[in-house]
């Protein structure tokens, strides 16, 4: 079960790139009977060709995500400055 009220995910600046993964399983990994809640989360790329990237509870690679609770709240991720990188990852298996 994914519970998700309240993200925020904005991409703001000329060129900028804002990404985020909630609850996701990719590139071989695996997430099993797993409560992932995100509450108040913001991703924001605010500044010229600035990139944020977000992950919250998931797995990739051969990463493995088994019977766990992963709650993230009030998370924040940004990228606010011209050629700016933000990379947030909360109870992600890699």
């Amino acid at each position: 079960m994914w519970h998700n009220p309240r993200l925020l995910n904005t991409a703001a600046g000329f060129l900028s790139n804002a990404n985020q993964e909630v609850g996701f399983a990719k590139n071989d990994g695996k997430v099993q009977g797993t409560f992932v809640g995100a509450t108040g989360v913001s991703n924001v790329a605010g500044g010229f060709l600035a990139s944020a990237h977000q992950q919250i509870g998931g797995a990739q690679g051969s990463g493995k995500l088994t019977n766990s609770t992963v709650l993230a709240t009030a998370q924040v991720n940004t990228a606010g400055g011209f050629l700016s990188t933000a990379d947030q990852s909360v109870g992600v298996a890699k």
